[in-house]
């Protein structure tokens, strides 16, 4: 305690006396109780006992922290601009402090202890992500935390956009949360956050989550070879079906096969390979303007018998070349064969021999998108489809519930594939509703034919067949409409009536393009 100075006047012969007492000095006190850990974001609080003036205080802390100061006539209150350091010890020390009347405050020490480490951190299928990922919408996410916390309190943002409540499934104990991401934007990189959550003690995260996440597009795998691998610059090989090219080769052992109409109503496919080729794929006939969309989207190699003048004038393009192969400019025998027993120009094949070095050949960057790993197949949904029917290219499938498979057949007959002599069948089976016109370029001379063109980038509606039901879906691809095909490096993927990305059960997918009109 401060003395009192005393001073003792005696005036007069009466004896007055009069006692002159000088104030105490400034007391101040923190305001953090003893035993109790400051919250990293916390503002620490220093009272006085008095007015005083704070005008040229001086504060200090060690170890040293960027803090702001506010000041009022009767505390100080410091806060750290970011964070205080974690299950940090912090010396605080003011000086400078001074009131009218009394003694100012020289030098005023205190302690102060902040919290305990409480991380959050977001985690794929239960590894942790880092400031940048890539990941499958199939894989399970999740945020997870080091103390249980106060559900109410977890903040998480989508896009910059507060994730509903109802996309996080706590798991016991309120530790994680397993994360449903609303609006899938598959190939972008989308800012996923926390950012509050509050520990079951009260106490802040210490270090909040983010991450730039990409959700891949991922394509389904027929082949044993491409399930769940990273896919190689995949092999696009355009077939024939007109009628001198049936039964057709190496389509069932195809990963995915896109059918469209070609001209006069004769449809034409192209078969993708993300392993190796078959021994024979055919009959090989012209690229058209849907490979150019196929061919950039998929990051592969594109094998075809030739194309129109005006076809051309799109594949090589300078700038942006289709990369691929084509029989008509090529020395015989390099990439393709023919087949004496085929008459022309239905006797042209490749093979996966002779399709494969073009890989090598023509290198190419990694394709961004994911080939999907063998699962078992997804749960039913939809409403019952036990039979497709595609007139516009005389198509008609029927449901096997023995092999969970739709067999394909072709003007009223059994398509057969020519390796096996067995009907194609294809697990999943998909119609793509798609905007298309004629061009002003004829693909056939003899006939007078226009080719028809296919606007595969954007969004529309198609219906997805799996397992004897059909999903009425969304087709995506790209970015918009009006992106240019060539700068498109993300191929084809669909999401149901609640917006979530559709998995597709391992097996032969077959798509069918039909365009406006058709």
């Amino acid at each position: 305690m401060a003395i009192a100075l005393v001073v003792v006047l005696i005036l007069g012969g009466g004896g007055a006396a009069f006692v002159l007492t000088r104030p105490p000095p400034v007391r101040a006190r923190l305001t953090v109780r003893p035993g109790t850990r400051v919250d990293i974001h916390q503002t620490v609080v220093v009272r006085f006992d008095r007015g005083v003036d704070l005008s040229r205080v001086r504060v200090g802390l060690d170890p040293s922290a960027h803090v702001h100061l506010d000041r009022s006539r009767s505390e100080l209150r410091v806060a750290p601009v970011s964070t205080w350091q974690v299950d940090t010890r912090y010396r605080l020390r003011i000086a400078g402090v001074t009131s009218q009347g009394a003694a100012p405050l020289q030098e005023w020490t205190a302690r102060f202890r902040t919290q305990l480490a409480f991380p959050a951190t977001f985690e794929a299928d239960g590894h942790a992500l880092g400031a940048q990922a890539s990941v499958s919408p199939f894989v399970p996410l999740t945020i997870v935390f080091g103390a249980p916390v106060r559900p109410g309190s977890v903040r998480v943002t989508w896009a910059g956009q507060p994730l509903p409540a109802r996309n996080l499934g706590w798991q016991a104990g309120d530790r994680g949360a397993a994360i449903t991401i609303p609006t899938p934007q598959l190939g972008t990189a989308v800012p996923l956050a926390l950012v509050s959550a509050t520990s079951q003690r009260g106490q802040q995260v210490t270090k909040a989550a983010s991450v730039q996440l990409t959700q891949l597009v991922v394509e389904p795998a027929a082949q044993a070879e491409s399930n769940g691998a990273a896919p190689a610059s995949p092999s696009m090989v355009v077939v024939a079906n007109d009628g001198g090219a049936r039964p057709q080769a190496g389509l069932q052992q195809a990963d995915i096969v896109f059918e469209y109409i070609s001209e006069y109503g004769v449809s034409r496919m192209t078969a993708i390979y993300f392993g190796t080729a078959p021994g024979e794929v055919g009959p090989v006939r012209s690229c058209r303007p849907i490979n150019l969309y196929i061919g950039f989207g998929f990051d592969g190699h594109t094998l075809c018998s030739g194309a129109s003048a005006g076809t051309l004038h799109y594949i090589w393009t300078a700038g942006h070349v289709l990369p691929g192969v084509m029989w008509d400019w090529e020395p015989r025998g390099r990439h393709f064969f023919v087949d004496p027993d085929r008459a022309s120009p239905d006797d042209v094949f490749t093979s996966g021999q002779k399709a494969a070095p073009l890989r090598s050949q023509q290198p190419l960057p990694a394709p961004t998108y994911a080939v999907d790993s063998a699962h078992a197949a997804q749960p039913p949904q939809g409403i019952p489809a036990g039979s497709v029917s595609v007139p516009a290219q005389n198509v008609t499938w029927s449901y096997d519930a023995a092999t969970h498979a739709y067999l394909r057949s072709n003007y009223g007959a059994p398509s057969v594939d020519a390796n096996s002599g067995a009907q194609l069948r294809a697990t999943n089976v998909v119609v793509m509703d798609v905007p298309s016109h004629l061009t002003s370029w004829i693909e056939d001379d003899n006939g007078g034919a226009h080719a028809v063109w296919y606007t595969m980038l954007g969004s529309g509606p198609a219906q997805v067949y799996m397992d004897s039901q059909m999903i009425q879906a969304t087709w995506h691809m790209g970015q918009a409409a009006a992106q240019e095909y060539y700068t498109n490096r993300d191929p084809v993927w669909f999401t149901d009536s609640r917006g979530q990305v559709i998995r597709l059960d391992t097996g032969l997918t077959w798509i069918h393009v039909v365009g406006s009109g058709q």
